[in-house]
C-alpha cells in the first residue's frame, strides 16, 4: 500500500488513529520521564584462618572447604530474598532488569548452564532510585554478611577464624540514565506502525459494508 492509498484509510479510521496516537504519546512520555536508576557493587573477600595458611598457602583462594563455607553464608543472608539464576558473573542487578533491590551471590564462573564456584567471594549488587538509598542498602548487606560470619564462628579462637574484607572500601555509585531520546523514538516508530496496521486491517473488515452501501 502506497502513502497515497494509506491517507484515505487513516482518515476513514480516524477514531482508531487518534486512539493509537494517544497511546503512543503516553508510552513515549512514560519512557522519557522514567527515573534514573543507581547501581553499586562491592565484593566481600574471605580469607582462610591462619592455621590453614600455615599448612597450605594456596588455600587463601582455592580451598573447596572455604568456598563451601562462603556458600553457606550466602544461603543464610539470602534466606529472605528471592534468588535469580545468572548468565555471567559480571551481570549486575540492573543488567538482569531489576531497578530496585539487593543481590548477594557467590560468583559462578560456569555461566547459566554450569556451576563453577572457584573463589571465596560474595558479590553484593544494589540498585535503587537514589545515591543515598543504594549506599545505605549496600552497607546494610555487607554488615549482614559480617554479622553472619561472626555468628558462625562464635567461640572459635582467632587463629581458627575465617576473616573477610570488603573491596573496594568505597565502592562507586553509578547512574544508569539510558538513552531516553532513542527509546522514545523507537516507541514512536512502533506505535505508528501498529496504528497504521490496525487502521488498514479495520478498514479491510469494513470494506464489504461500505461496498453494499
Amino acid at each position: 500500500m502506497t502513502l497515497a492509498q494509506l491517507g484515505p484509510v487513516l482518515l476513514r479510521q480516524y477514531v482508531l488513529v487518534l486512539l493509537g496516537a494517544v497511546v503512543t504519546v503516553g508510552a513515549m512520555l512514560a519512557v522519557v520521564q522514567r527515573p534514573d536508576v543507581y547501581s553499586t557493587r562491592v565484593d566481600v573477600i574471605f580469607v582462610a584462618p591462619q592455621e590453614w595458611q600455615a599448612t597450605d598457602p594456596s588455600i587463601l583462594s582455592t580451598s573447596n572447604g572455604l568456598i563451601a563455607f562462603v556458600g553457606l553464608i550466602e544461603r543464610m543472608v539470602n534466606s529472605d530474598r528471592t534468588g535469580r539464576a545468572e548468565t555471567s558473573r559480571d551481570v549486575s542487578l540492573v543488567g538482569m532488569g531489576e531497578r530496585d533491590g539487593v543481590l548477594i551471590r557467590l560468583p559462578n564462573s560456569g555461566g547459566q548452564w554450569n556451576y563453577n564456584f572457584n573463589a571465596p567471594t560474595l558479590s553484593v549488587h544494589v540498585a535503587g532510585s537514589g545515591t543515598d538509598e543504594v549506599v545505605e542498602a549496600r552497607e546494610a548487606a555487607v554488615d549482614d554478611i559480617f554479622a553472619t560470619l561472626a555468628t558462625l564462628q562464635h567461640g572459635l579462637p582467632d587463629r581458627n577464624r575465617v576473616t573477610a574484607r570488603a573491596h573496594p572500601r568505597r565502592a562507586p555509585v553509578l547512574r544508569m540514565a539510558g538513552h531516553r531520546g532513542r527509546a522514545a523514538g523507537a516507541v514512536a516508530v512502533v506505535g505508528t506502525v501498529l496504528t497504521c496496521a490496525a487502521a488498514v486491517g479495520l478498514d479491510q473488515l469494513r470494506k464489504p459494508r461500505r461496498d453494499r452501501n
